[in-house]
C-alpha cells in the first residue's frame, strides 16, 4: 500500500450560525476540534444573526443612515472581540487587527509619522497626555481612538476628555489600554455633545474623573461639575423607573461618589495618586478647607452632601499646596487680583478685535460651522509651529 493510500484523511468541521451564537457555543465548537483524532480542516462562517445584520447595514448605508451603520458595525465588532476574549488562555491578548496594520502600511489611516513620534516621545519621558476625544458628532474632528489603536499608541498615561461619541469598540480599546476618561458635565450638556460617559465608564471599569473644559462658557469650578454630573447620572438611572410609574428605591450615585470623581479619581488619572487626592499619612499636604461661616456649610449633618450640593468656590476658605498656604480666609496669597482681572480683560479685547476683523457680528448668524475644516486648519497651524 502506498504512503498516500495509508494516510488518514482529515476530518472537516464547518461551524456557523447557531453553533457560533455566543461564547459558550464558541467554546463547544473549539472543544470538538481539539478532540478530533485526525488532522482537522475547520471552516467558519458568520456568527448567528450576522448575515441579517450585514444586510440591514447595507440597507442603512444605501439610505444614508450613517448613525445606524456605525451602530451596527460597532455592535458586530464588539461581539467578535468579546468572543475572542472568551476563548483566550491566561496571558493571551485578543485583538482584531486592522487591515492597515496587518499588511504593514507605513502610515496607517494617513497619520503623519511626526504625530506618532510626538506621542512616543512623550511616553518615553513619562508625560501625561490629554486629548479632547469624541465630542463632535458627524465629524472626524475629535476621533482618533481607532487610529491610535492601530499604531499601538493608546496607554494608561492618557486622559481622554468627553468621549460622548465613542462607539462600543472604541470604549473596549480605551479600557484595554488602561486609558483614563474625564467628563466635563457643564460644557457637554450646554454645547450639545450628548450623553455624559459615566455609564460607559462603569461598563468598562474606567474610573470617571471631572474637568471644567472651557471656562469661557462655564463656571470653571469642580463644585458645579460634581453637582451637574451627579444630577445627570441620577436622572439617567432613575428615568426608566419613573417612566414605569415608580420612584427609585435608592438614589445613586452618592455625594461621596461625586467627591471621588473630583479628588482621588482625578489624582489617579494624572498619575499622582501616591502623592495627593486624599488625606493619608505619607501623602503631601494638599488640602482645601471648605465652609467657615457660610450658610452652605451648616448645619454639618452630612459634610459630603453639603460640599457637593451646597458648596461653591466662594466657600473655599483656605488652600494648602504641599503644605504651603496659597489661599487664606478666602483671599489668594501673593496674588494681585485686580491686576490679574485687568490683564484678562485687556487680553479678551485684543482677541475679540482680531475676530471682528473677520466676523463683525458675534456670534455669526446663518453661517454653518465646518468642524472638519476647523480641525484641518488647527492641525496645519500646529504643524507649522
Amino acid at each position: 500500500m502506498s504512503r498516500r493510500a495509508a494516510a488518514r484523511p482529515p476530518s472537516i468541521h464547518k461551524f456557523g450560525g447557531a453553533s457560533l451564537r455566543d461564547a459558550r457555543a464558541l467554546g463547544a465548537a473549539l472543544a470538538i476540534v481539539q478532540k478530533a483524532e485526525r488532522p482537522a480542516v475547520v471552516v467558519v462562517s458568520a456568527f448567528a444573526g450576522v448575515t441579517d445584520a450585514l444586510l440591514g447595514l447595507a440597507g442603512d448605508l444605501a439610505r444614508g443612515n450613517d448613525a445606524a451603520v456605525r451602530k451596527t458595525a460597532a455592535e458586530l465588532r464588539g461581539r467578535y472581540e468579546a468572543a475572542a476574549r472568551s476563548v483566550a488562555r491566561p496571558g493571551e491578548e485578543c485583538v482584531l487587527w486592522d487591515l492597515d496594520q496587518r499588511v504593514g502600511v507605513e502610515e496607517p489611516w494617513g497619520i503623519d509619522s511626526t504625530r506618532v513620534a510626538e506621542i512616543q516621545a512623550a511616553r518615553r519621558v513619562d508625560a501625561r497626555l490629554v486629548a479632547h476625544t469624541g465630542c463632535v458628532w458627524g465629524s472626524a474632528m475629535t476621533g482618533g481612538v481607532k487610529e491610535m489603536h492601530a499604531h499601538g499608541l493608546l496607554g494608561p498615561e492618557q486622559v481622554h476628555v468627553h468621549c460622548n461619541t465613542l462607539d462600543e469598540t472604541d470604549w473596549l480599546r480605551l479600557a484595554h489600554a488602561g486609558a483614563k476618561v474625564s467628563i466635563s458635565p457643564e460644557t457637554e450638556l450646554n454645547m450639545g455633545m450628548g450623553r455624559l460617559a459615566f455609564d460607559a465608564c462603569a461598563r468598562h471599569g474606567i474610573k470617571p474623573t471631572l474637568s471644567c473644559d472651557v471656562v469661557s462658557l462655564n463656571s470653571g469650578d469642580l463644585f458645579a461639575q460634581m453637582r451637574l454630573g451627579l444630577a445627570y447620572e441620577r436622572f439617567r438611572r432613575n428615568d426608566v423607573v419613573n417612566q414605569a410609574g415608580g420612584m427609585p428605591a435608592r438614589l445613586a450615585p452618592t455625594a461621596r461618589d461625586a467627591l471621588a470623581w473630583a479628588t482621588v479619581n482625578g489624582a489617579d488619572a494624572c498619575g499622582i495618586e501616591s502623592l495627593t487626592g486624599s488625606l493619608r499619612p505619607g501623602k503631601q499636604a494638599d488640602v482645601i478647607v471648605v465652609g467657615g461661616g457660610s450658610l452652605a456649610s451648616g448645619p454639618r449633618v452630612d459634610p459630603a452632601g453639603s460640599i457637593v450640593f451646597q458648596g461653591s468656590a466662594r466657600d473655599v476658605r483656605t488652600v494648602l499646596v504641599a503644605g504651603r498656604i496659597v489661599k487664606r480666609d478666602g483671599a489668594l496669597v501673593g496674588v494681585d487680583l485686580a491686576r490679574t482681572l485687568a490683564t484678562a480683560e485687556a487680553s479678551a479685547e485684543r482677541v475679540l478685535a482680531r475676530v471682528r476683523e473677520i466676523t463683525p457680528v458675534l456670534p455669526p448668524r446663518g453661517v454653518p460651522v465646518d468642524f472638519d475644516a476647523l480641525a484641518r486648519m488647527n492641525l496645519a497651524g500646529a504643524g507649522g509651529a
